[in-house]
């Protein structure tokens, strides 16, 4: 049987600028009722192996707007495979939080999510990464999640059935207002250290840090910040 899960576009007025507000579960959903743009999503009927999400479970959590509005206890969980937020409704209905830039940021549990520009290649895109440390510099954590296709039997070789494949987290690094910069290597880094580079090397060198291992990453980060 086919399902589908609604993405919610949440349209936000002008009546919600000004002093920050805390909105209960009930008004988050009554604020968003009436902006409501439902576009189907269709999950394929064979079975799939695994989860798409950070945590299947729905966690209260924070949606806060760049408007200064703040929804507490929100059931949330994060999809990685499609890189959204999604809530529950007291119905059970699920939703995407759509038209993403107009959020500050998502708490869910203990883990912060924010919507920024970051770059690949010669493209600026934006989408959703879990927060590792912030400040000045912020250390931003991409996650992917693959969809493998089922494979039909063929001789000598059962059928596989389709399955979520996690990819190992990508690292980036977001200084101000500026986009976020994918860090894989001690020169990715040391690119965006611009007059702090020699002191970060030193950092680097004195600590033997690896980039593939996020608290070697956050103690970069956190470094870093102190000298600004």
């Amino acid at each position: 049987m086919k399902h589908s899960i609604a993405t919610l576009l949440l349209l936000f007025v002008a009546i919600f600028s000004g002093a920050q507000t805390i909105n209960s579960l009930s008004e988050f959903y009554r604020q968003f009722q009436a902006s409501r743009y439902q576009q189907g999503i269709v999950i394929p009927e064979y079975p799939i192996e695994g989860s798409p999400h950070e945590r299947d479970e729905f966690i209260e959590g924070t949606v806060a707007t760049r408007s200064d509005i703040r929804y507490e206890n929100v059931p949330l969980r994060f999809n990685i495979h499609e890189n959204a937020v999604e809530f529950k409704t007291e119905e059970g209905v699920i939703f995407f939080l759509a038209a993403p830039e107009v959020i500050d940021f998502v708490q869910i549990g203990e883990d912060k999510y924010v919507y920024v520009p970051y770059s690949m290649g010669n493209r600026i895109l934006r989408g959703f990464f879990r927060v590792a440390t912030e400040g000045k510099a912020t250390l931003l954590v991409r996650q992917s999640i693959n969809l493998k296709q089922p494979e039909p039997p063929a001789p000598y070789k059962d059928a596989q059935p389709a399955r979520f494949i996690k990819l190992a987290d990508e690292y980036y690094l977001k200084i101000g207002p500026s986009e976020a910069h994918k860090i894989s290597n001690r020169k990715e880094l040391l690119q965006l250290m611009g007059d702090k580079s020699s002191e970060v090397d030193e950092f680097l060198k004195k600590n033997k840090v690896r980039y593939n291992r996020p608290e070697d990453l956050i103690k970069v980060t956190e470094f870093f910040n102190s000298l600004l």
